[in-house]
């Protein structure tokens, strides 16, 4: 039984679709396995519903989850077959608790469970058994929530050389962990190399993040006090186990990486932010290969969509198009870019239809015949407010000439956008151009692609966007770019009404 789904939706879809599909529970004998076939089955205690599943990240792309799914039977018992080609690493989910497994193809796991407090009552036996011992005593030693709390605490309170021998100590335990479990078992290459793999990484990645976050409690930029070889830990992580692609941490750091690196690439006095995203794509091969490389293109490409000007990134995603042997990864890029290049330059600005502050309706066609800079903001958007001021003082270089400034709120509720406007600004605002459009997955937000605020786009007098992400009113540069389309929209056959 598969599903596609995102966690805060996973149980209710789990349960409505075995619903509609399976009345009810298969017979749960112990047949042997089929290539590529995995079995998990047992009997849960205390269960908290009748669902259990494996939940895999599909692509982490696009972060889509395949869940497989078991009703558990008034005796506890359950069954959960999977189709698998290569070793995965996969998470035991039942009530809103889990546990990690890794699994390989023809693997048949009994599992033995109590619900009320999965993480230290699982037990695994059968074929396979050793790699989901390894993977769920990691979690269970090392993983928790309180043992992540505990390492955000210590990035703030240890000063660098103390902090450092923290992480080393925690990076040998979770080594010698793996040492013991290899000899109270059989361990594969793929799993022992996985688990070095997380250990390294999660390493790698308190360290990465401890000079942030050491500087929040210090209130300073970061610690005076790093040795000068600090950063010598980014070439311990293996940057290209694909069965590590599965993990968060693992692809946080990737990204994490890539932007370190890149980052001492950029001459910061004169460089074009336009080409960011493309530029990051190009490094990305210098460093990486395979599907490692794969995934932080693709994300690149899909960051340059949803926080750059997506036309600047069309050359790079053609030739991912052609470059990338992963379909999953491909499809899930494609997906971003094509709605994205809906509001790309050049292309027509979608139509809208919202209410202004007056309580009448205006549409993008009644404004049709001026330059339009459109600010989509929201109350609860620190930036945003923080550029009202700006804005307004924009306005007035261009008092006389034929260009609109149009503010459109995400805000979910319209009170709240309402109360601001008519008592926090300090200026009278203009009521018929501050509009409602009732959060950032309205109709409106969907069609421009506002994946969040603040976010200005200036369309030229024939409705045609000429700058899908443009610079903010605080930009000394914004007024040439007005300039630029407004003098465009006075020559003779531009079109304009």
């Amino acid at each position: 039984m598969q599903f596609f789904l995102h966690r805060p939706f996973h149980a209710l879809l789990l349960w409505l679709t075995w619903q509609l599909i399976f009345p009810a529970l298969p017979a749960l004998s112990q047949t042997p396995p089929t290539p590529e076939v995995v079995t998990v089955w047992g009997t849960v205690a205390q269960a908290k519903n009748i669902l259990i599943s494996i939940d895999i990240t599909e692509n982490p792309i696009s972060g889509k989850i395949v869940g497989y799914a078991s009703k558990i039977d008034s005796s506890g018992k359950f069954m959960i077959q999977l189709p698998l080609k290569t070793p995965t690493y996969g998470w035991l989910f039942h009530a809103n608790n889990s546990v990690p497994v890794f699994l390989h193809p023809g693997d048949n796991v009994q599992v033995t469970v109590n619900a009320q407090d999965m993480a230290s009552t699982v037990k695994f036996e059968g074929r396979g058994a050793d790699h989901c011992r390894l993977t769920a005593g990691y979690f269970r030693k090392f993983n928790t929530a309180a043992q992540r709390s505990l390492l955000t605490q210590k990035m703030g309170d240890l000063e660098p050389a103390d902090f450092i021998a923290y992480v080393d100590d925690i990076r040998k335990q979770k080594l010698q962990l793996l040492a013991d479990y290899k000899v109270k078992g059989s361990l594969s290459q793929v799993c022992e190399n996985f688990v070095k793999t997380q250990t390294n990484v999660e390493w790698a990645n308190a360290l990465l993040d401890y000079p942030f976050a050491h500087s929040l409690k210090s209130d300073e930029l970061t610690p005076d006090n790093l040795p000068p070889d600090y950063y010598a830990f980014m070439d311990e992580v293996d940057l290209q186990n694909q069965e590590a692609l599965q993990l968060s941490i693992y692809t946080d750091y990737l990204l994490k990486f890539i932007s370190n690196r890149f980052s001492k690439t950029i001459d910061r006095a004169d460089y074009n932010t336009d080409n960011f995203y493309a530029d990051k794509f190009e490094f990305t091969k210098t460093l990486l290969s395979g599907k490692a490389l794969y995934y932080v293109q693709g994300i690149c490409i899909t960051d340059a969509c949803t926080y750059g000007k997506v036309e600047n990134i069309a050359a790079k995603f053609d030739e991912y198009l052609v470059a990338c042997p992963f379909t999953n990864y491909t499809q899930a890029v494609t997906e971003v870019y094509d709605r994205a290049f809906r509001t790309s330059a050049g292309q027509q600005a979608p139509d809208f239809s919202l209410i202004n502050l007056a309580g009448d309706t205006l549409t993008l066609q009644q404004l049709k015949g001026k330059v339009l800079y459109v600010d989509f903001w929201a109350t609860w958007c620190g930036p945003c407010v923080r550029e009202m001021g700006y804005s307004e003082q924009l306005k007035e270089k261009f008092t006389g000439k034929n260009v609109a400034f149009v503010y459109i709120s995400v805000d979910d509720n319209p009170m709240d956008w309402e109360y601001y406007l008519h008592n926090t600004l300090l200026y009278t605002p203009d009521s018929t151009l501050h509009l409602f459009a009732n959060g950032l997955t309205s109709e409106t937000g969907k069609n421009y692609n506002i994946k969040g605020v603040p976010r200005y786009l200036i369309i030229d007098a024939d409705g045609i966007i000429a700058d899908s992400n443009a610079k903010r009113p605080s930009d000394p540069g914004v007024v040439a770019d007005l300039e630029k389309v407004l003098n465009r929209s006075l020559l003779p056959n531009s079109g304009n009404n």
